[in-house]
């Protein structure tokens, strides 16, 4: 029987072993079922961020495309204005323009006016010895 004894124990002691190898196996899944369930709780965590990022991304385009439409609108208005406003200043300079331009008539006609009566006058000095009568 010491055979069979000593197989037995053999047998048991694998046997314990065995439970042992088992028994860490099963710490092992517990350890790796958690791991899974953080990263689970992670994942879901990631996600809930980018649905947020992904939600201001869109608040913050559609504000850009809203603050683009309104810049493009002023823009447009004040350009209307600008254009209207250059009108104006181009009639007005046209009105100061003819104004000039008559004023300038008029002060050529009295310069030839004046410049005409002298040379008459000088004509008429040069006809007349004033000085020869005086003298």
């Amino acid at each position: 029987m010491s055979n069979l004894e000593t197989e037995v124990k053999i047998l048991q002691k694998d046997l314990v072993t065995f439970q042992n190898i088992l028994d860490r196996f099963d710490i092992t899944i517990n350890k790796l079922t958690e791991v899974s369930n953080n990263l689970n709780k992670v994942i879901a965590v990631q996600d809930s961020r980018i649905d947020t990022q992904e939600k201001a991304i869109e608040i913050v385009h559609k504000r850009i495309t809203d603050m683009k439409d309104e810049i493009h609108d002023e823009l447009s208005d004040h350009y209307q204005v600008i254009l209207e406003k250059i009108k104006e200043l181009q009639v007005e300079q046209k009105i100061h323009a003819d104004e000039m331009s008559k004023r300038v008539d008029a002060l050529e006609k009295w310069r030839y006016i004046v410049m005409g009566g002298a040379v008459a006058l000088g004509f008429l000095l040069s006809k007349v010895n004033i000085i020869d009568s005086l003298f």
